[in-house]
């Protein structure tokens, strides 16, 4: 039998994590993973071949529960998926800090392997998929318009404003809910607060 790893491969997410939200992306590298983790610089590329590797990981590791429990709400309520990013920021501000403060080409740009590509590429296949049949639900047609009204309400207002406090390194506070639940009203109607959830 081989020797039982000491280090999880949670750990090291963890602590490229940490890394990344109290220092800036450009601090994670593998030695300074190695330092957090104090394990041998050998154990990360044991894991990780690459630092591009790394971000993959990374990004992914973040992203994948986020967009599963995201859709999951847009198929049943718009209002509750656009509330549901602060939610989530206030319960886990590091990595709301990894994902809204540096851009997907940051995470994305590299050499990844052929199993990190897939990861992604069914993720971004899942979330057009939801996206346009909430679209064709909520306004029966999808035109440019209404793709940019969908995405200012689910996407550019709470990410902008979540943005903001975590940048000034606050937690987002919970009257910004009833900011977001007024501008969704207002862009996509009464009729858009509920959905009727025939796509789930």
């Amino acid at each position: 039998m081989g020797r039982k790893a000491h280090f999880k491969h949670t750990d090291f997410i963890e602590a490229a994590i940490g890394i990344i939200a109290e220092k800036g992306l450009n601090a994670l590298t593998i030695s300074a993973l190695s330092k957090r983790t104090k394990s041998p610089v050998g154990s990360v590329y044991h894991r990780f071949l690459s630092r591009d590797e790394l971000l993959g990981e990374l990004w992914l590791a973040i992203v994948e529960p986020f967009q599963k429990e995201y859709l999951k709400r847009i198929k049943v309520d718009g209002l509750e998926a656009a509330l549901y990013g602060l939610k989530w920021a206030r319960e886990h501000p590091n990595e709301a800090r990894v994902l809204l403060l540096h851009r997907r080409e940051d995470f994305t740009s590299g050499k990844w392997p052929i199993e990190l590509r897939e990861r992604a590429r069914i993720l971004t296949q899942e979330l057009n998929k939801t996206m346009r049949l909430f679209i064709q639900e909520q306004f029966g047609r999808i035109t440019r318009e209404t793709i940019d009204r969908t995405r200012y309400v689910l996407d550019d207002a709470p990410g902008g404003i979540i943005r903001r406090y975590l940048d000034e390194g606050k937690i987002p506070p919970d009257s910004i809910d009833k900011i977001i639940r007024e501008t969704y009203v207002a862009i996509m109607g009464k009729a858009g607060v509920q959905t009727t959830g025939r796509h789930k």
